[in-house]
């Protein structure tokens, strides 16, 4: 599965994915610290992936919904 806390950052963040499932953020930060998110807790991920347009596939793999960077960021990506 795609490490939790990037999925937890696409989110929003460990505050509000916190507040989105009404749960402790440092329930949130024990997923991001041991890289993954209970089984159970799947089915809200996923909803709240969906409100947020964020996409995971079945083995978990983050797209975004987004439009692709300008060619004017490509050529000059930050560091």
């Amino acid at each position: 599965m795609q490490n939790a806390a990037e999925i937890v950052e696409a989110l929003g963040g460990t505050v509000a994915v916190a507040k989105a499932l009404d749960i402790a953020p440092t329930t949130v930060s024990s997923w991001k610290a041991s890289g993954r998110i209970p089984p159970w807790r799947m089915s809200v991920i996923r909803a709240l992936a969906e409100k947020c347009a964020v996409t995971l596939s079945n083995e978990g793999v983050l797209s975004f919904v987004q439009p692709p960077p300008t060619e004017a960021a490509q050529a000059f990506p930050e560091h």
